[in-house]
């Protein structure tokens, strides 16, 4: 074991879907899932609501870290699960990075599409 082990990220994954998240953490496999209230999607994007989905990212991240682990770096894998047909724009890979910065992370990767 290392000495520097509380140096090592939390890693995050985070499924968006419309009006709704996922977020597991991927060290102990715990999950939650939160509908979004206030919504936080738009007939066109996925996430058109910064504010909104930031909110639901930190109270699922709260749910799934403990209080005194907080100060450790969180690591996020986003992943869009719908609404990317043709791609994501550089805004809206932009606006996952930045909600996702917002809200603890200190590394963001973002995929689009499903794993099947």
């Amino acid at each position: 074991m290392s000495y520097f082990h509380f140096l090592q990220p939390i890693l995050i994954y985070l499924q968006f879907y419309k009006n709704k998240i996922t977020v597991t953490r991927l060290d102990n496999g715990k999950s939650i899932t939160r509908m979004a209230d206030p919504l936080f999607s738009s007939e066109r994007m996925i996430l058109a609501d910064f504010t909104a989905a930031e909110t639901l990212v930190r109270f699922c991240i709260g749910e799934l870290v403990r209080k005194k682990m907080v100060s450790k770096p969180l690591s996020f894998v986003i992943q869009v699960m719908e609404g990317f047909e043709g791609g994501l724009s550089n805004v809206e890979l932009r606006s996952y990075r930045d909600s996702a910065m917002f809200s603890g992370a200190t590394r963001v990767g973002i995929i689009w599409g499903s794993s099947h």
